[in-house]
């Protein structure tokens, strides 16, 4: 599942990326010490203060759009606490990235409790994939697009580890949904500016109608 050129090592359950026989380093906005502050804020700050949107609906739409997939090699950006892992059916083969190691260690005992019998964490960035080419059949970004520095080239490496016709489920908040202006962290883009990023790199895009706070909710097929 891996490319050539990347050296990949497991310790702990945590996979790295080495390059010239050192592990790449990232920084995260949440130290590994304070990751078990991650769910409390987002139940109890981040969902209801900052995006105006109910956690509740928002999982009730991925048990939706998630129930009916088996069996697949599904890859999430932005792992977080590992909370899909009580979304996703455990019959299915899970990659999760994310550039905190403290949050990945949470997500491990999560992902097992769940009785997933083949998941693989990564300790890296969604803009330099260890993976190798047409491997993925879904990958899944929630909260996290926004957070992505490079979306250009974020969106490169998955037209590159998806099959084709493999669909990018996502959810992430836009300009056009912040009615209240708050104040949101990363890079906000209209629903048009992801729309035309997307269909450029040959993924053909659909807003779900499902309205949510400021989040939206949209997949992105990749065509043949």
């Amino acid at each position: 599942m891996f490319k050539n050129e990347d050296y990949v090592l497991e310790n702990n359950g945590i996979y790295r990326i080495y390059k010239n026989g050192k592990p790449k380093k990232y920084k995260s906005w949440l130290s590994g010490a304070f990751s078990f502050l991650y769910d409390p804020l987002m139940s109890k700050s981040v969902f209801p203060k900052t995006l105006g949107a109910s956690m509740e609906k928002h999982e009730l739409f991925l048990k939706d759009e998630l129930n009916s997939i088996h069996n697949k090699e599904i890859l999430e950006l932005g792992t977080g606490s590992g909370n899909l892992s009580h979304i996703l059916p455990n019959d299915n083969r899970y990659s999760g990235i994310d550039i905190s190691e403290g949050l990945l260690k949470i997500a491990r005992k999560k992902f097992y409790k769940a009785g997933f019998k083949n998941f693989k964490l990564f300790l890296c960035s969604a803009e330099e994939l260890p993976f190798k080419d047409n491997f993925y059949d879904v990958c899944i970004c929630n909260l996290s697009l926004n957070f992505f520095n490079d979306l250009d080239s974020v969106i490169s490496e998955l037209k590159r580890v998806l099959k084709p016709d493999a669909k990018f489920i996502c959810s992430v908040p836009i300009k056009d949904r912040n009615t209240d202006k708050k104040t949101i962290r990363g890079n906000i883009y209209s629903e048009n500016e992801l729309k035309d990023i997307f269909e450029s790199k040959g993924f053909s895009f659909r807003p779900y109608p499902f309205k949510n706070g400021s989040l939206l909710y949209f997949s992105a097929i990749l065509e043949n």
